[in-house]
């Protein structure tokens, strides 16, 4: 019997290819939620479920109460944090996750940007292939044919070549939490042929609380304790179904949070006349070229000025930041200071525009960007604690546990390699 989630509607098969080569509109399945399977659930292969709670900083993991999630850490693994990729943003760091590779190197530079080549525009919306490089693991596992589901992920919903999840739910933040969890437990229920192996699941409440009242604030807390219910509902569920030893889980954050300060904004518009500039993202992560070739020289010297804040021309960004090697990346590169904005005083509001709330974004070595990975199931290390990973050592993790050739990527399968049993 199938069990599905009420009122969620999701695509299922890779939609039909036209005679142009252009993707047409997959179907859309509406579902009734009904009782469990009478008879037990026994998995083929492999399974895991990857989880995002965004803007879980690794900060909260000691005060948080989450027994949910703890309890799986304590059963399982974790990491001692979960370093982000730079800009420390949630596209670019999902993305990293999935396909192992820096920003530089899967193309999502930022959370939105202006493509210098063909002079378009990436924001959350964007599913245009041109912008998404690289393989994400759910088109990894496909093409060697297992398949996949995905509630909700960056770029889950673009096609590669044809080749998307087998099913998909099309991003809606209006979908609680409870109905999410669901999903992948009715997923779960299908067939031996229709079963997805690899599965996603993601959470926003943490990082919309944090950019709204701070990472310090009783709402954090609080949301933190309705997504540990969330996952409390999916391991309940995975128990109730014999699942639970037979699922590997993997749940991770793309980044931290840090809190806005108004004594902590430096003016670019007080050392650079900007005329001379194009600014294409501001605060805590500034990119910018010259306005005309010649003047990046006079630019850059007067960007040394400002205090509080490193500038780098393209070609001179350090090298751990691995932010370099795209054609989308700005003339010049700019770093403010851990909890540093960078501004001008009209974008600013004369200094009301940083008064409240928290932001994400800066170098991804700082204390405060550090995310958190949970690990727990049959082929993963118990009551482990591993050093602190990056983002792009995932993929190849979640390789190993689907048992699948990962495609070429920025990762080291060595660097995880103490993470399984």
């Amino acid at each position: 019997m199938l069990l599905l989630a009420s009122g969620c509607a999701f695509l299922t098969n890779p939609p039909p290819v036209d005679s142009v080569g252009q993707v047409a509109p997959p179907r859309v399945v509406d579902t009734q939620a009904e009782e469990l399977p009478e008879d037990p659930i026994t998995l083929e292969g492999p399974t895991v479920i990857l989880i995002s709670i965004d803007g879980f900083a690794q900060r909260y993991w000691d005060q948080a109460d989450m027994p949910a999630l703890k309890g799986l850490a304590s059963a399982g693994s974790r990491a001692e944090s979960l370093q982000p990729v730079y800009p420390s943003k949630t596209f670019p760091n999902h993305y990293s996750q999935v396909t192992g590779l820096y920003p530089e190197h899967h193309g999502i530079v930022d959370n939105s940007f202006e493509d210098p080549v063909s002079g378009q525009d990436f924001d959350f919306d964007n599913k245009d292939p041109y912008f998404w490089l690289g393989e994400p693991i759910w088109i990894t596992a496909e093409r060697q044919g297992l398949n996949t589901a995905t509630m909700f992920w960056p770029g889950s919903e673009v096609s590669f070549d044809g080749d998307r999840p087998r099913y998909y739910v099309p991003y809606d933040g209006s979908i609680p939490n409870r109905k999410r969890v669901d999903q992948v437990l009715e997923w779960l229920e299908l067939s031996d042929e229709e079963r997805p192996r690899f599965l996603t699941l993601y959470f926003s409440d943490v990082d919309h609380e944090g950019h709204s009242y701070g990472p310090e604030s009783a709402s954090v807390y609080r949301a933190l304790e309705e997504v540990d219910e969330s996952i409390e509902r999916l391991v309940s569920g995975l128990e109730e179904r014999a699942l639970l030893d037979s699922v590997d889980i993997l749940v991770v954050s793309d980044h931290g949070m840090e809190a806005f300060s108004q004594d902590k904004v430096a003016y670019i518009d007080d050392y650079v006349d900007l005329s001379t500039v194009q600014i294409y993202s501001w605060a805590q992560h500034m990119t910018l070229d010259a306005a005309t070739p010649e003047g990046l020289p006079a630019v850059m010297e007067q960007l040394a000025q400002i205090p509080n804040v490193r500038c780098y021309t393209k070609e001179e960004t350090p090298a751990y930041l691995h932010f370099s090697e795209s054609e989308r990346i700005r003339q010049a590169v700019c770093l403010p200071d851990e909890g540093w904005v960078i501004s001008t005083h009209v974008y600013a509001d004369d200094g009301e525009k940083y008064s409240s709330g928290a932001t994400h974004g800066w170098d991804p070595t700082y204390a405060s960007m550090q995310g958190i990975f949970v690990a727990h199931g049959p082929h993963i290390q118990q009551s482990y604690v591993h050093p602190t990973i990056e983002q792009v050592q995932l993929y190849n993790l979640m390789a190993e546990l689907l048992g699948v050739d990962p495609a070429n990527n920025d990762g080291d399968p060595k660097e995880v390699a103490e993470l399984l049993r």
